[in-house]
């Protein structure tokens, strides 16, 4: 497992053993991640799934999430 710099995992996340998450992720909470998260991503759910990016805007980052289809 390898989690890179400047990435956020949030409270009670299941990370399996052999994932890495990239720099500058931000993982939901209570996910469970069984695949590799590519860096400047947003991802959560189980199993953890890419829900948007992280961007870098004039020297700060910013949140940009996918809309979701409604059931």
């Amino acid at each position: 497992m390898r989690i890179g710099d400047y990435t956020y995992v949030g409270a009670h996340t299941v990370i399996a053993r052999s994932v890495t998450i990239g720099d500058h992720c931000v993982i939901g909470a209570h996910a469970f991640v069984n695949r590799d998260v590519a860096p400047y991503t947003v991802a959560a759910g189980t199993p953890c799934r890419p829900i948007g990016r992280v961007e870098a805007r004039n020297g700060r980052f910013e949140l940009v999430c996918e809309e979701q289809d409604a059931p």
